[in-house]
């Protein structure tokens, strides 16, 4: 994993005070790219999976290829197959899952366990045989906070591995970011 300092700042709420994030632009070993915020932790365990995640463990931003039945309905998949194809994603509980157009999907699910508890919220986006699942996952207390930043990041990545145009995955992204947010009001 490459990385490249990118002079790009943005402001955030991080604990309700404006923070200025420095992003760096780290590259995959198959050339795929995303910015990261300075200094959370890029890895590629494999060719076309991204891994981002805060320092502290709070959060991740995930950019994962998935072979998925060629007929049949991306949500269902999304809803029934994808937490077992995530090594310890455990206890998912989904919340909400929508249909959305150009054979995609999202939605918001918890997971974990009793002492540890997660949400995430997800985008599907198949091609053929092939989907690119976009994953933005925090601490329950911190996944409204956490979110805008991780769909940045997820909205970054390129070349796009789902193979829809930005400004179509962007609207997409946007969808999630709403779907996320209105799962964590009370």
């Amino acid at each position: 994993m490459s990385k490249q300092v990118v002079p790009k700042a943005e402001c955030t709420e991080a604990r309700r005070r404006p923070t200025l994030i420095a992003w760096a632009r780290h590259a995959g070993p198959d050339g795929q790219w995303l910015l990261a915020p300075q200094p959370w932790r890029v890895t590629a365990a494999r060719t076309r999976e991204l891994t981002v995640s805060e320092p502290d463990g709070a959060a991740a931003a995930l950019v994962r290829q998935r072979e998925v039945p060629l007929h049949g309905d991306v949500a269902d998949w999304l809803w029934q197959q994808y937490p077992g194809t995530e090594p310890g994603l455990h206890q998912v509980r989904m919340r909400r899952i929508e249909t959305l157009p150009t054979q995609a999907a999202c939605a918001v699910f918890d997971y974990g366990s009793p002492i540890a508890r997660g949400r995430a919220s997800a985008l599907v986006v198949r091609s053929g045989r092939q989907a690119t699942v976009f994953v933005a996952a925090a601490v329950q207390a911190r996944h409204a906070e956490l979110l805008p930043v991780l769909v940045r990041i997820l909205d970054s990545c390129r070349p796009c591995p789902d193979g829809i145009a930005p400004a179509a995955r962007r609207a997409l992204l946007a969808r999630l970011l709403r779907l996320g947010t209105e799962a964590d009001d009370p």
